[in-house]
């Protein structure tokens, strides 16, 4: 029953977070230290008051989870795709996310929370890489050209092999992702 007062708390907790996070980096252009170093200290003082009832279990799980945030974390950031504060917060949800133990299917909550953010984002991305290139759509058109002619070998093969993936996703439907 306490654990899942936790739960949705954290779950609060978090949503607020990542609101707050979302409208600063969209305005500018950054998430503020303040917000993650308070979300990590917040995830991790509910474990902590939660453990005292429900054993260290909880505790360590949001430890744990904070470990696989942080080494996702410093993938991203030193292969610069992230900045500092994307990073920390990510730190943050793994912390407030957790991996349960002993493990079991939900223990996987954390695994497909980075699938799910990585798609998002990719779409996201997507998205507005289209809205860039309508909005400078004269100097895309000229770049695509002189890119698309260069490389023309490149884009037969890819092309050759997206066609083999589209046709083998006929028969095997866990294909057709790759097909796209």
């Amino acid at each position: 029953q306490l654990f899942m007062v936790m739960e949705i708390i954290l779950i609060g907790v978090t949503l607020i977070t990542l609101f707050i996070a979302s409208y600063t980096d969209l305005k500018t252009r950054e998430v503020p230290d303040w917000l993650n170093y308070a979300f990590l200290f917040t995830a991790f003082g509910i474990r902590i008051l939660f453990a005292f009832q429900n054993g260290l279990n909880v505790f360590l799980s949001g430890f744990f989870g904070f470990l696989v945030g942080f080494l996702l974390a410093c993938l991203f950031y030193y292969a610069g795709q992230w900045g500092g504060g994307d990073s920390k917060l990510l730190m943050g949800m793994g912390a407030s996310i957790g991996i349960l133990f002993p493990f079991s299917y939900f223990s996987l909550t954390l695994g497909w929370f980075f699938i799910i953010l990585l798609v998002t984002g990719a779409v996201y991305g997507l998205g507005w890489m289209i809205i860039i290139a309508f909005r400078n759509r004269e100097r895309f058109l000229a770049m695509f050209k002189h890119n698309f002619t260069e490389h023309k070998p490149l884009h037969h093969v890819l092309m050759c092999i997206s066609l083999i993936i589209a046709a083998a996703s006929i028969a095997y439907s866990f294909l057709w992702p790759l097909a796209l």
